[in-house]
């Protein structure tokens, strides 16, 4: 059981050969075979090693100890190259195959009473701003009149400490059978998740089955601080990707013919030859939108057909009824359709202020409406393939930033699947991770693009990675997998975990949320205390210092880079999605909530940190935003004390007092009172709010 030489001292004994560079093929030289390997002595805590040449990729090896006695020796050590990306890719773990589970979740008693949005577009109008949480109502809304109403929430000023809760009923599943009736709302869950994304603590997703429990307890839930939710008598839900084992492959076998869409995409081509090569298929139908047309196409059927497949490649609008029927028809009988692999997509990003209906036409119909039709046309015609599978998108999953029509067509594809398998139909969605692979939809990423995503926690599989995953996934039966390589210790990196996706949380072990805040209380971010606690002419410094960081964390500079102060943002390589991206950032580092303008607003990081020190220092004790705050409070006073007319008298003469006070330039302090510490405001009785109207108001 011990040890005769420690290992450590064996691994530094053949550091030297590493200063030999690269191989031949640009490989790292391991050790690959040991020859005439004798132990002298004991072992030693240090020793001299002696290399020499033996022979091709061979070397011999002595060890001896400081006074030269031999302790061991290797008379042939032979060495192969080994390829540097396989350490990269352990060092980052390898792919595995995921799926969404939803948890249940406890909930504080009560909570603020949600009011619909109509009411809150009121309220706002009427008193000049809103705060607290506004339901959207249920009618009917097309993809682009959601974003629309999405849009004009965050442009609003007025709303800017309010949150608007978007429902649905039963538009996404929370475990397998469950019934996903509301197919048509799936779609809003990607499109608010990219919100939720771009516009951070502004949006709340909530999934209802529509009891009368589930509704009793929707304003606790929503104080949880969770951005999204599931109601299912009366439990409340969140939901968390969990590792799932990955299932033997043992190369199902899939007889008959099988039909794959996007069959001319970079993804199609490897599936459909995965498909010969491990699955036994021999007829394969191949669609794509220019079909023989397609660069490679040709080369693509003469390859699958060199390995002994039957191949029909053709182009097909996958969204016209007619035009899919034909192709459905055209499979023969004598070999009749036994899978059927949906790998059709497009892109079309764009922020959510920049969406347009046509943008959400383009990627939502070759990839959601087609799969729709897929799913009917087969069952209308009694067909029955082994294998359903929709190739989805973990953009689906996390809310990628600038993809929310993308985001929409595959949450679309991942509620269909679990339609499908309700109703006993075999289906699974697979909600792919970023792939290696070029040629694909992932070929418009440029260098911040990847660097943004991989802060994600998503890091690009390889093709034979992506190809193990799809022959697990199908062994699987499963409804809804997510294919992905997941960097949980880059998700541990963003320090802040309100910047983990949320789905992510739970892979990296994040505690609870905690409750919503009281609105107004930016006082308390860590950004304003920092500022109070440092010297006046030091604050400016600080804040610029915290902005260069930020963008150069942004467009992935390393730290020792330094961000030029007056360069234009834009110039540096800065476009919509990385505008979003350094926006929230510095949201989240100051608790400061910013325009989406403000990068082209502020183009330069002097110029923005000139507007982020102003706001801050408003919030500093003493400063405006304070006194804002607590007349914030005052105003959350009245609308849960019982005034009777003398009282409300009193108050308004009071604060008419306070309104001349404040508009009299240069008049002195009228003396304060301390409203007494500890009553809850809304308990608090007359004199305790005329105290406070004299008292904290009146001192500001």
């Amino acid at each position: 059981g011990g040890r005769l030489l420690a290992p450590a001292l064996i691994d530094a004994a053949l550091h030297p050969l590493a200063l030999a560079g690269p191989g031949p093929s640009g490989g790292l030289p391991v050790p690959f075979s040991w020859n005439g390997v004798r132990v002298h002595g004991p072992g030693t805590g240090a020793a001299r090693v002696r290399l020499s040449p033996a022979g091709p990729d061979t070397t011999a090896l002595l060890l001896t100890d400081e006074s030269g006695a031999p302790v061991l020796s290797v008379d042939a050590l032979v060495v192969r190259e080994a390829d540097p990306a396989r350490f990269a890719r352990a060092r980052r773990g390898g792919g595995g195959l995921y799926r969404v589970e939803w948890a249940g979740r406890s909930v504080p008693a009560g909570g603020a009473a949600a009011v619909g949005y109509d009411e809150a577009l009121r309220i706002a109008e009427a008193e000049g701003r809103f705060s607290g949480d506004a339901l959207l109502d249920e009618e009917p809304r097309s993809l682009p009149a959601l974003a629309g109403v999405l849009r004009d929430w965050v442009a609003d000023g007025r709303l800017g400490g309010a949150r608007l809760v978007v429902t649905t009923r039963r538009a996404v599943a929370v475990e397998d059978g469950d019934p996903v009736s509301g197919l048509d709302r799936s779609s809003w869950w990607g499109l608010v998740r990219t919100a939720q994304t771009e516009h951070p603590g502004r949006f709340v997703l909530v999934d209802t089955d529509g009891a009368d429990a589930s509704a009793a307890v929707r304003d606790a839930a929503l104080s949880t601080g969770e951005p999204q939710l599931a109601l299912r008598a009366g439990a409340v839900l969140v939901p968390g990707l969990v590792r799932v084992p990955t299932p033997a492959q043992d190369g199902t076998e899939l007889p008959g013919t099988v039909l794959v869409t996007g069959a001319t995409g970079a993804l199609g081509r490897l599936v459909a030859e995965r498909l010969v090569t491990r699955h036994g298929v021999r007829r394969l139908l191949l669609t794509g939108r220019r079909g023989p047309d397609a660069p490679g196409a040709r080369e693509l059927v003469a390859h699958l057909t060199g390995l002994g497949a039957e191949v029909t490649l053709t182009a097909c609008d996958l969204a016209d009824r007619a035009a899919l029927s034909a192709l459905l028809d055209s499979v023969p009988d004598a070999h009749p359709l036994s899978a059927v692999v949906h790998a059709a997509g497009v892109t079309a990003d764009a922020t959510l202020e920049a969406l347009t209906e046509e943008s959400f036409t383009a990627v939502l119909r070759p990839k959601a409406d087609a799969a729709l039709l897929l799913h009917e046309l087969t069952v209308e015609r009694g067909i029955e393939p082994a294998a359903f599978v929709l190739f989805s998108s973990v953009a689906g999953i996390i809310g990628n930033a600038g993809q929310a029509n993308y985001a929409a067509a595959n949450t679309y594809l991942d509620a269909l699947a679990h339609h499908r398998h309700a109703l006993g139909l075999p289906a699974t969605s697979l909600a792919w991770g970023l792939w290696e692979q070029s040629g694909g939809l992932g070929d418009a990423l440029g260098t911040a693009d990847l660097a943004r995503i991989a802060r994600t926690g998503v890091a690009p599989l390889t093709a034979e990675e992506g190809l193990e995953l799809f022959d697990a996934a199908l062994a699987s039966g499963l409804p809804g997998l997510v294919p992905a390589r997941l960097d949980t210790s880059a998700l541990r990196r963003l320090g802040d975990p309100d910047r983990v996706p949320p789905l992510l949380r739970s892979l990296v072990g994040l505690p609870e949320r905690r409750p919503v805040p009281v609105a107004g209380a930016e006082g308390d971010a860590p950004w304003v205390r920092k500022l109070a606690e440092a010297a006046e002419e030091e604050r400016p410094r600080l804040v610029l210092d915290l902005v260069r960081a930020a963008v150069a964390e942004t467009l992935g500079h390393p730290p020792n880079r330094p961000v030029p102060a007056d360069r234009g943002l834009l110039d540096l390589g800065f476009d919509s999605l990385t505008a979003v991206e350094l926006r929230n950032r510095l949201g989240a580092e100051t608790g400061l909530r910013l325009p989406t303008t403000l990068l082209f607003d502020r183009p330069t990081a002097t110029a923005l940190a000139a507007h982020l020190h102003a706001e801050l220092t408003d919030r500093l004790p003493g400063g405006p935003a304070s006194a804002l705050a607590r007349i914030d409070e005052l105003e959350a006073a009245f609308d849960g004390a019982a005034l009777d007319a003398e009282a409300r008298e009193r108050i308004a003469a009071r604060l008419t007092a306070l309104q001349a006070r404040l508009t009299a330039a240069g008049e002195p302090p009228v003396p304060t009172t301390d409203i007494p510490a500890g009553p809850r405001l809304d308990q608090a009785s007359d004199d305790e709010l005329f105290q406070l109207i004299d008292g904290q108001l009146g001192s500001e």
